[in-house]
């Protein structure tokens, strides 16, 4: 079972034991940055791989995952990450900037390359 694929966005693939062991590494490096058990983390991701990994991943250390819109931008953005207290903001590459312009104090962030299947389908350049 843990080979067969769970989840597939575009061409990319993941199976089961890929999806656990991303999940872990990203649960580690949250609890390094301080996220623990109760506390918040901020989702500024598209409907990727990365969203799902990022969502086990808090719940592998009992943190809660707060799931932004992506399209937002200023107040509404400034707005949800301060009320929700979020700790760490992981984002996509092309959305940094939007983020980093009302990061609240103390937060940290964990830039997220842009798959090349949602880099091509939105029409910018994809980081690995």
């Amino acid at each position: 079972m843990s080979s067969s694929p769970v989840i597939r966005c575009g061409t990319a693939v993941r199976t089961h034991a890929d999806v656990r062991t991303r999940a872990a590494r990203l649960a580690t490096a949250l609890a390094t940055m301080g996220v623990e058990h109760g506390d918040r983390y901020a989702i500024v991701l598209r409907n990727d791989i990365a969203f799902v990994e990022a969502t086990l991943a808090g719940a592998a250390i009992g943190a809660v995952p707060v799931p932004v819109n992506w399209h937002w931008t200023g107040d509404d953005l400034a707005y949800l990450l301060a009320d929700s207290g979020s700790k760490v903001v992981l984002v996509h590459t092309d959305l940094l900037p939007a983020v980093e312009a009302v990061l609240p104090a103390g937060a940290a962030v964990i830039e997220v390359g842009v798959p090349d299947d949602v880099a091509a389908a939105h029409g910018f350049p994809a980081r690995s």
